[in-house]
């Protein structure tokens, strides 16, 4: 909803354990530092995509002062 380009995309799988995956992509391998903080150290993707989602706002909102 925020992304920035249309080729900003994320793909996930369903990996053989029955858990969520994050495929690598060009848009993904910018995301490295959300990613080892979100996914790798607590494993949530909900923090993940909530921290994603909150910076994508926050770099389209402009604010008025």
């Amino acid at each position: 909803m925020y992304a920035e380009s249309p080729e900003d995309y994320l793909d996930i799988t369903l990996n053989e354990s029955n858990c969520l995956a994050l495929l690598e992509s060009p848009y993904s391998r910018t995301l490295k530092p959300a990613i080892d903080q979100q996914l790798a150290a607590s494993n949530s993707f909900p923090a993940f995509f909530s921290a994603l989602t909150l910076e994508l706002f926050q770099r389209a909102t402009v604010t008025i002062t």
